[in-house]
C-alpha cells in the first residue's frame, strides 16, 4: 500500500520589533493603514509605493509634493496638533510621529494605534534614510526599499557628474520669513544632500540645523551661489535686497542668486523630495 503524503503550506509569519525614540514597536502584521504626522514620513511612504490613510498636512493639501504621487487621504489637521479624534475614527495600523512635535502625545497616540516616534523634523539626509529603513521594516516593504534605493543612488550618481562644473564654488541655502532670515547648516537636509553629490557647502560655524542671521553675517559668509527659499508675500529678504551691502555679495555680482519654492525646499524631506530638489536646480540652471 502506497503512502499518501500531504503537504501543508503555512504562510510565512511576519514579526517586526523596532526600537524608536519612545520605546519599542512590535507588530505581528505589516502595517497597511498608516497615519503620517510629518512630511518626511509622507515621502518615505510614497517612496515605498504606499499612500497614507491620513496626513497632518496643516489643512493644506497643496503642501504635499506632486512628485510623491500619493492617492486620496484624510487630513488630520496641523502637524503641531493633529486631531486625535479623526485619527481614532480611521482605525490605523500604525502612526508615524515626530519626536520634536509629538513626544508629549505619545501615550495618547499609542492607545489609538501602535506608534513609532522618529526624529523627522530638521534631520539630515543620512538620518532620513535611517527613518526610511525603519518604516519599510514596519510595512514589510524591505524588498521594495532596496529596489527604490537602487534607483535613487543611480540618480544621485548621475547628478554628481552634472554638478562637477560647480563643485569648487561655495554654495549656501537659506530661508526668508517675514520676521527674519535663517541659514541651513551642514546638519540640515538640503546641505547634507549637497554634500552627497559633491557640492562645496559654506562652512557656517553653527552647530544647529538652522540659524537666524543678519545681513552683515551673510556678507561674511559671502557664498558664490546663494539659494533662497521664500514665500510669495513680503519677507525680510526684500529689505536686504534694497541695502547697498547686498551688492557686495559675490553671488549678486555673478548673478547666481536663486529663489526657490519653500514647500519643496524646506518642508519636504526624503529621497523623492531630494530628487525633486535636484531636478529643480537643473531647471534653474544652477
Amino acid at each position: 500500500m502506497k503512502a499518501i503524503v500531504f503537504f501543508l503550506f503555512i504562510p510565512a509569519l511576519f514579526a517586526a520589533k523596532i526600537s524608536h525614540k519612545m520605546g519599542t514597536l512590535e507588530l505581528i502584521n505589516p502595517a497597511k493603514k498608516v497615519v503620517a504626522l510629518e512630511f518626511s514620513f509622507v515621502d518615505a511612504l510614497a517612496s515605498l509605493g504606499v499612500t497614507p490613510v491620513a496626513i497632518a498636512d496643516d489643512g493644506d493639501k497643496g503642501r504635499i509634493l506632486p512628485d510623491l504621487k500619493i492617492g486620496a487621504y484624510t487630513s488630520v489637521g496641523a502637524r503641531k496638533a493633529p486631531s486625535l479624534e479623526i485619527i481614532t475614527k480611521l482605525k490605523p495600523d500604525l502612526i508615524l510621529a515626530d519626536s520634536k512635535r509629538h513626544s508629549q502625545a505619545y501615550i495618547q497616540l499609542n492607545e489609538i494605534a501602535p506608534t513609532m516616534v522618529l526624529d523627522g523634523l530638521g534631520q539630515d539626509y543620512d538620518s532620513d534614510l535611517e527613518n526610511l529603513s525603519l518604516i519599510a521594516k514596519a510595512l514589510g516593504k524591505e524588498k521594495e526599499l532596496k529596489a527604490r534605493l537602487d534607483l535613487h543612488h543611480a540618480f544621485l550618481n548621475k547628478e554628481k557628474k552634472r554638478f562637477e562644473k560647480i563643485k569648487d564654488k561655495k554654495i549656501l541655502f537659506m530661508v526668508s520669513w517675514e520676521e527674519g532670515v535663517h541659514i541651513h547648516t551642514q546638519a540640515a537636509f538640503v546641505p547634507s544632500l549637497f554634500k552627497k553629490i559633491g557640492l562645496n557647502y559654506v562652512s557656517t560655524g553653527f552647530s544647529n540645523a538652522s540659524e537666524k542671521i543678519n545681513l552683515e553675517q551673510l556678507i561674511k559668509l559671502n557664498p558664490d551661489i546663494l539659494i533662497i527659499a521664500r514665500r510669495p508675500n513680503k519677507i525680510m529678504i526684500d529689505e536686504w535686497i534694497k541695502s547697498p551691502l547686498w551688492k557686495i555679495l559675490k553671488s549678486y555680482k555673478s548673478g547666481e542668486i536663486f529663489f526657490v519654492d519653500q514647500t519643496l525646499w524646506t518642508r519636504m524631506r526624503g529621497i523623492t523630495s531630494a530628487e525633486a530638489i535636484l531636478r529643480d536646480m537643473e531647471k534653474l540652471k544652477i
